[in-house]
């Protein structure tokens, strides 16, 4: 028979050329498919074979290659119809794609000889989205004075947010006043509650938060709430081993195992080797919700996320975080560029927030923090410095604690 040119064709169910195929979920549920569902590819033997009659094409095969799982009509090999010069197959693709580049082989086959061969590929997009719906679970403020006003600490919220901490009153005075605090005066600090906002939204579309609930108090329970024993032992292994792609790992299981997730991402973390680590700690990191991904190659890919400091309107729509999954590098707006290794992100779970209620390590921190609250001087603490301080590092490094900046 010769080598015969053969030519590949694969379209979609319209007859237009297809290239790409795209695996997604409905929204909140682990029901993915590919879009479309089946494709149609066809192979054209060119006109060598259909001048030689139809006698010459007695016993010549062809054979579809398709990945582990795809399912064919009719099967795989087929007869090369009498008279005819090409031949066609519907194609259902099935599972999980093993990588965004899928390779349909045709080979054409004469008395069990491979006679000749051609290969085409097509792309796959890998769509995921959580339950979480902004517009239905953003919260109707942003993280802003204009918006919320002043806020400082409540003592009742105080008490709603812990069980047991070490000098209430000082951790009040100290470290969690420093913490749940929005505005003040011109030139001073502003603080932020975007970890409440963000943990308090995700509480929201997981159906979770109490019946009625204020969703003020709400958020700003949850932004005490990082400061608790459990957030901040939950928070380390992050912080210590960061690693922004193993965040995104751990969100992509549980969208395509789920289709949900009850994860925030605190960004603009420090890495712990940073010589200005004490500042950053105090003047850097932001909390986000991711709820969906989009990733056409293995190396990139771009995650939605609901900011707290842009909630609504044109903002909103600009909330896209890209990462570097070969270089574990992110970029986020001005907090973190690709290619830099300054930050990380932490991806520790809603129920660290949703059960811890003590906070001894952070309480103890606060008396090095802010030794005025119990009427010390920094000097005076030095005999208990050295016990203190591992507790300090804990807080601070998990937390990002004592102020958060409101882009």
């Amino acid at each position: 028979m010769g080598r015969s040119p053969l030519a590949l064709a694969v379209t979609g169910a319209d007859g237009a050329p297809l290239t790409r195929l795209r695996y997604a979920n409905t929204p909140g549920t682990p029901a993915f498919r590919y879009h479309p569902d089946r494709i149609h590819v066809t192979a054209t033997l060119g006109d060598v074979l259909a001048t030689e009659g139809a006698g010459s094409q007695r016993g010549v095969q062809v054979r579809l290659t398709v990945p582990r799982g795809w399912l064919t009509l009719p099967g795989t090999t087929r007869f090369l119809p009498a008279g005819e010069s090409s031949v066609s197959w519907t194609v259902y693709p099935r599972g999980l794609p093993g990588d965004y580049t899928v390779s349909l082989r045709v080979e054409v086959l004469r008395d069990g000889r491979v006679a000749a061969s051609a290969e085409t590929s097509v792309a796959v997009t890998v769509e995921a989205y959580s339950q979480f719906d902004p517009a239905r679970h953003a919260l109707p403020f942003a993280n802003t004075v204009a918006d919320l006003g002043v806020v400082r600490p409540d003592p009742a919220l105080f008490v709603r947010t812990y069980r047991l901490t070490l000098l209430p009153r000082a951790f009040f005075r100290g470290l969690y006043g420093a913490v749940v605090f929005l505005g003040g005066e011109s030139g001073a600090p502003h603080g932020g509650l975007c970890t409440g906002m963000a943990r308090a939204a995700l509480e929201q579309s997981l159906d979770a938060l109490p019946p009625g609930a204020n969703l003020l108090n709400e958020v700003i329970i949850l932004h005490g709430r990082q400061l608790t024993d459990r957030a901040l032992l939950s928070s380390a292994p992050w912080f210590f081993w960061p690693s922004p792609a193993r965040a995104f790992r751990r969100f992509r299981a549980d969208l395509l195992s789920s289709g949900r997730s009850d994860r925030c991402w605190d960004i603009g973390v420090p890495r712990p080797w940073r010589r200005d680590i004490a500042r950053a700690l105090v003047g850097e990191g932001h909390t986000v919700v991711p709820y969906g991904f989009r990733q056409e190659s293995p190396d990139r890919v771009e995650v939605l996320v609901w900011d707290p400091n842009h909630p609504t309107g044109p903002g909103a729509a600009a909330s896209i975080l890209t990462l570097d999954l070969h270089g574990d590098t992110y970029g986020y707006r001005h907090r973190a560029a690709l290619g830099e290794r300054r930050t990380t992100i932490i991806a520790v779970r809603q129920s660290a927030y949703r059960r811890g209620r003590t906070a001894l390590l952070a309480s103890a921190a606060s008396l090095l923090l802010y030794p005025a609250s119990v009427g010390l001087t920094r000097r005076r603490l030095t005999i208990g410095s050295a016990v203190l301080a591992g507790a300090t590092g804990i807080a601070l490094t998990a937390a990002r604690v004592t102020r958060r900046v409101a882009a």
